[in-house]
């Protein structure tokens, strides 16, 4: 039996908890049987629910996690089903079963798989989200509407774990009252910030994509600056892959690159 979910982190919550209370109700006997899945992953004739989404299942899932076995839980939770890895919906019901079996956040027993599991995925997602909030690039928009004198700054990056929301509170604490839009292109989703902290997250609009800056000259600028800071004899590709994977260069200003091709020839 599968409960299948809409593929969001409340639908998630959502799911489990139905198969909590279906267990529950069982006295366990469905435990090794009951799983969760996405709809898109569903596949014909597989005996399924589908979960409804519960008003407020996050607030309420996260108090039980954090009240029962410890506040740093409930981010554990979000960042492992941030991470998207194949099978870590799984691991985190058998994560949350080990919990509620022992009583407290089993996060030290990497020893179990799924706890070894949830932490990897936690890891990713947690590195990911600190290494954009250094390399997220910001251009100012050129808006259509003359009239208009809001200036509104736009980045776009493409992660392998679907962070856009960790991003949030550091980017609009960072640009308060300033308006900035930032895409993720993999999910097709932006985060916008209009003013204060206030920021919501919604599908991206196509148009977005191809928009352009108007900061071209600061941009030629920061790269005539980056490749005459480089030094030629010291340019070293495979550390520099290391330190900074060729994953991220797509979207940096600098395009160190072709930057570091063009010092070397």
């Amino acid at each position: 039996m599968y409960y299948v979910y809409d593929g969001t982190f409340e639908g998630f919550l959502s799911a489990v908890t139905e198969l909590f209370r279906g267990e529950s109700e069982e006295h366990g006997r469905c435990g090794k049987e009951a799983s969760v899945c996405k709809e898109a992953e569903i596949r014909p004739l597989i005996p399924h629910i589908e979960a409804e989404v519960i008003e407020g299942i996050t607030c309420r899932f996260g108090e039980y996690l954090s009240g029962h076995f410890g506040k740093a839980m409930p981010d554990t939770v979000y960042r492992a089903f941030l991470s998207e890895l194949p099978g870590i919906e799984d691991s985190l019901i058998r994560y949350i079963r080990l919990a509620r079996r022992i009583r407290k956040d089993p996060i030290d027993m990497l020893n179990v798989e799924c706890v070894r599991q949830v932490a990897q995925a936690y890891k990713r997602t947690s590195r990911e989200t600190h290494r954009y909030m250094g390399l997220l690039r910001f251009r100012k928009l050129n808006i259509t509407d003359p009239s208009s004198r809001v200036e509104i700054f736009y980045a776009e990056f493409e992660p392998q774990t679907d962070c856009l929301s960790l991003l949030a509170d550091h980017f609009t604490d960072r640009f308060e009252g300033i308006p900035f839009v930032i895409a993720d292109r993999s999910r097709n989703k932006c985060l916008l910030h209009m003013s204060g902290n206030d920021w919501t997250i919604r599908e991206a609009d196509p148009e977005l994509f191809s928009s352009k800056s108007v900061e071209t000259l600061y941009e030629a600028l920061w790269q005539r600056y980056f490749k005459c800071m480089a030094i030629p004899e010291r340019i070293n590709p495979k550390l520099q892959s290391s330190n900074m994977p060729r994953k991220y260069w797509k979207h940096l200003v600098e395009k160190p690159g072709e930057i570091f091709k063009s010092s070397i020839q």
